[in-house]
């Protein structure tokens, strides 16, 4: 049960740095199209959906206790939406270096 509590507060510390640098304003052009706006939502559910899980399988439990497997579900779960909100961090990056790339500046 150790090292699946060791790898949730590595997540957890993922999750806590991806809010870090969640800067709104970022994620759209100076066009603003609506699917940016979409990935963005998506990505900020994703991490709070992660962040909750986080929450749910490292808390205390009582003395009839989980299942290991329980926690170890909740741990995959917070780890696939984690990565899901990179994917979608990742994109709107992406998209952004393009339209810099092909507009330019202003």
């Amino acid at each position: 049960m150790e090292g699946a509590e060791r790898r949730g507060f590595l997540l957890l510390l993922a999750v806590a740095v991806l809010l870090a640098f969640y800067v709104p304003g970022v994620f759209t052009s100076a066009q603003g199209e609506g699917w940016q706006v979409v990935v963005y939502i998506i990505g900020l559910a994703c991490v709070a959906g992660a962040g909750v899980l986080l929450l749910v399988a490292l808390a205390p439990w009582t003395d009839s206790g989980a299942p290991d497997k329980q926690q170890e579900r909740l741990l995959f779960f917070a780890l696939g939406l984690v990565v899901a909100d990179v994917l979608s961090v990742a994109l709107l990056r992406a998209y952004a270096a393009y339209y810099l790339h092909k507009h330019g500046i202003g």
